[in-house]
């Protein structure tokens, strides 16, 4: 019987993910149509950082806060150890789960992969933005035990703004490609 719920419980966990996926996904390929690259159309859809991420974010703060009031009872049975491992092993899951929807919205549609620039260096980007957010979003297990949540949830829902507008968009990929720097494009007279 227990083992019947616990798969209930996940099979319930992923249907969030799987819609911010979704939803993710199918806005970013809506959203443009004069470019095809994936890189340019993954950095350039502003609503994942903006939007769907946060959701994210906010979903698995949920989850853990609502093992904060049960606690108490898990320190004295000492299976703190085994609740976190279990609830990490579930943040990296649904993390994981929402990268591979949104990831294969793009394979199946068609998109090409990697035009204007190197592909290893694409492959690292893509690679990069999931260990960040995947990395984030473990990091939402402190709120078992740290008093001052708000703060926490807060700047887990900046970070990965500031990586997304500073580090992405700024210098990755203009590393990736030439054609994505402001400079590049005035000089050469390239207007998308």
């Amino acid at each position: 019987m227990q083992r019947r719920t616990f798969l209930s419980i996940t099979f319930n966990a992923f249907i969030i993910p799987v819609i911010l996926g979704l939803v993710a996904g199918s806005n970013s390929l809506m959203g443009n149509t004069s470019h095809l690259d994936f890189i340019s159309i993954d950095i350039a859809s502003h609503f994942t950082t903006l939007i769907t991420q946060p959701l994210l974010s906010l979903y698995i703060a949920w989850q853990v806060a609502s093992y904060r009031k049960i606690t108490p009872l898990i320190k004295i049975r000492k299976q703190k150890d085994v609740i976190q491992i279990m609830l990490l092993r579930l943040i990296l899951a649904e993390s994981l789960c929402y990268f591979i929807i949104f990831y294969s919205m793009f394979l199946f549609s068609g998109i090409r992969w990697f035009m204007d620039g190197n592909a290893i260096l694409g492959i690292a980007i893509m690679l990069l933005h999931m260990v960040v957010i995947c990395g984030l979003n473990m990091a939402l297990i402190v709120l078992l035990d740290y008093k001052y949540r708000t703060s926490i949830i807060f700047s887990i829902l900046i970070l990965p703004m500031l990586y997304h507008y500073i580090i992405e968009i700024q210098s990755l990929l203009i590393m990736y490609s030439p054609v994505f720097d402001p400079l590049y494009r005035a000089i050469h007279e390239i207007y998308r």
